[in-house]
């Protein structure tokens, strides 16, 4: 049975953005995302993306997080504004 049950393991990882997001993913970030066996299903958060004006400064953002976790799918929200969770559910 554990071995079922692992195979139906998702990884839901959340982090932030800054209001002038950098290209680059945080070192913790990347820390975390690559410590996840490689064949793990991942969703990526990407949260507080109401800060950031303009939004075409997300789009740099989620290549790079993207690019850490083949297969990820990224799903940038305002949990503030309530924007973009029904994507996680």
């Amino acid at each position: 049975h554990s071995v079922a049950a692992l195979a139906t393991v998702t990884v839901v990882f959340v982090t932030d953005v800054a209001a002038t997001p950098s290209p680059t993913p945080r070192e913790d970030d990347r820390a975390i995302l690559t410590a996840i066996p490689a064949r793990t299903p991942t969703i990526i958060v990407l949260n507080k993306i109401d800060r950031v004006t303009p939004k075409s400064l997300l789009f740099p953002v989620l290549e790079a997080y993207g690019s850490l976790r083949e297969g990820a799918t990224l799903v940038p929200v305002s949990a503030l504004k309530g924007d973009g969770l029904e994507r996680i559910l």
